[in-house]
């Protein structure tokens, strides 16, 4: 397992999985007062994703947080990328890329490997990424975890606390509009202006059906 330190005391835990006969790779999202890690992409028999926007990647990478497996930024990049899935990378993300490819890889024409890896991406491929009417980070991804259209994505406070995480220098707007907005579910499912404050998710409308699912799916709970 390797651990990238996000905001909010939060932490983005790659975990590779080679036992009974499993073999994979987990992107979790995981708090110390959670009662378990969320999962945010998979690479596995069942491939779900993306997890992460090209924006939220570099915000992970880059921010020096300590307590994690690594500090430099290239690696904890490439730690991070097969969860990527954004149709709106920035022009110079293939400049990004390559130095890491570069750098960390020895690859021979990073360039051209920077380039076909933006184009295919991660395992669940691009998506387009847009801001909730409370201003949290969505995907529009038909089998992302942070698409709130999916019967299993996230519960409403996790997808909240998790976009307020990856996100480096949150606008005062959305955080003015996530504080007032208290038309979705009960009162602990609302992020309430806070940056990923850690709350219980046990009256989440969708913490019953997510947890069942998610228990059918990996056959015992998520790690931590």
């Amino acid at each position: 397992m390797f651990t990238v330190p996000v905001a909010g005391g939060l932490g983005l835990h790659v975990v590779y999985e080679n036992a009974h006969e499993e073999v994979g790779v987990h992107y979790l999202a995981h708090h110390p007062d959670w009662d378990q890690a969320e999962l945010l992409a998979r690479d596995d028999g069942h491939r779900r994703g993306p997890g992460l926007s090209w924006p939220e990647l570099v915000a992970a990478a880059d921010n020096g947080l300590p307590g994690g497996t690594t500090t430099d930024p290239d690696t904890r990049l490439l730690l991070l990328l097969p969860a990527l899935g954004d149709a709106d990378v920035p022009a110079d993300a293939g400049k990004r890329l390559a130095a890491c490819l570069r750098d960390r890889l020895g690859a021979a024409e990073p360039g051209r490997l920077a380039a076909a890896v933006l184009r295919r991406q991660g395992m669940a491929g691009p998506t387009r990424w847009t801001s909730d009417a409370r201003g949290v980070r969505v995907d529009d991804g038909r089998y992302s975890f942070r698409n709130p259209g999916n019967r299993d994505a996230l519960p409403d406070c996790r997808l909240a606390q998790v976009s307020a995480a990856l996100t480096p220098e949150p606008d005062a707007a959305a955080l003015r509009a996530t504080a007032l907005h208290g038309e979705r579910g009960p009162d602990d499912c609302r992020p309430g202006g806070c940056r990923a404050t850690p709350q219980a998710t046990a009256t989440c409308p969708r913490r019953a059906a997510y947890t069942t699912w998610l228990a059918t799916l990996m056959g015992d709970s998520p790690p931590f």
